[in-house]
């Protein structure tokens, strides 16, 4: 979208290792998007670049959760989700003007912090999809493909419906298809939260990719586990080479699955593993450890029931209080949060 504007674009991925100071203090604009246990560094990176004169516009989930605390470290904040206030913006500091008329945006004026009411969420479809060649030398073995954005679920750690909403909002089959041309022979991980959440689209999609030839060498994605109940669903995954699916089980204490409000059960998580091995998918099996409800026997039972249920690959994380989440909200409230060093948000 900027470089439709006209604007010489550069993108870089990673931390401040992969940046060179040049890069920094050869730019007009300089534009950061954090997440919350990046966030430090993303100061650092802000405060650098101010340090030069060069405006800082920052965006992310992190940022549009915590905006005055960002403003210290940058000119601008873009709340929420950006696609279609960003140039907006940048037009605004081209021009010397304050972006008053924005949604979405935080700045300061004077002493005061601005926040613009909130954007609409963005149409998916009037969004053009990502150019990666921008991300000078990168080199990928798995290229990412977003085709929804939102999640009908809510559960208490995530902070995906605060960013992005409830309603499931989806870039058309069409579209999709176009994008994937480029990746035919290649791996692709779909990057959405919920892929299946609305399984006739994603019936749609995976039937128009099987029909068209427009197939991934490989393809893996996240869904929940209610996605093994349905039959047609998994067979037109794995005919269109889906072979690796995310599967955030969370706990096998149903106590804690309810306090997380996950909307689902042990039994769920079984059945869901079952019906994916029986069709080929292997599956990366998700689970969180450190609610109220949990032991050292959670700990203890979480283990043997990855290993009695042969889950492929496993990931135990520690429940984080992440800004813009249930979670983060209760323990503030309650005097509980530990600290606020974003370093250990990882």
């Amino acid at each position: 979208m900027l470089q439709k504007a006209g604007h010489q674009v550069r993108l870089i991925m990673g931390s401040s290792r992969d940046i060179h100071l040049s890069e920094i203090t050869g730019a007009d604009l300089i534009c950061i998007s954090t997440t919350t246990s990046t966030a430090i560094e993303a100061y650092h990176l802000g405060d650098f670049a101010r340090d030069q004169g060069i405006p800082v516009i920052m965006g992310g989930a992190h940022v549009s959760f915590m905006p005055e605390e960002a403003l210290e470290h940058c000119d601008y904040v873009c709340r929420g989700e950006a696609d279609l206030t960003f140039i907006p913006l940048i037009s605004c500091i081209e021009r010397g003007e304050l972006p008053s008329d924005i949604p979405g945006v935080s700045y300061r004026q004077g002493e005061k912090i601005i926040h613009n009411p909130d954007a609409d969420w963005v149409d998916f479809n009037s969004v053009p999809f990502p150019d990666l060649s921008l991300f000078s030398g990168l080199k990928m073995s798995t290229y990412p493909v977003m085709t929804s954005r939102g999640c009908p679920f809510d559960c208490t750690f995530c902070s995906v419906t605060q960013m992005f909403g409830r309603k499931y909002r989806y870039r058309e089959t069409e579209a999709l298809l176009e994008e994937l041309k480029q990746y035919q022979g290649k791996q692709v991980f779909f990057v959405d939260d919920n892929f299946a959440a609305n399984p006739r689209r994603t019936k749609e999609l995976l039937r128009e990719m099987i029909r068209q030839d427009i197939k991934p060498s490989r393809w893996c994605t996240q869904v929940r586990t209610d996605a093994a109940r349905d039959d047609e669903l998994l067979q037109l995954m794995y005919d269109s080479n889906c072979r690796m699916v995310f599967v955030g089980m969370e706990s096998v204490n149903p106590d804690t699955l309810k306090s997380f409000n996950k909307k689902q059960d042990v039994e769920d998580i079984v059945y869901c593993i079952q019906r994916f091995h029986e069709l080929g998918i292997m599956v990366h099996g998700m689970f969180v450890f450190g609610a109220d409800e949990d032991s050292l026997q959670t700990i203890e039972e979480t283990l043997d029931f990855a290993l009695k249920n042969r889950i492929d690959t496993v990931q135990f994380l520690i429940l984080t209080p992440l800004p813009g989440t249930k979670t983060f909200f209760d323990l503030e409230q309650d005097g509980r949060l530990l600290t606020r060093d974003w370093n250990l948000y990882d």
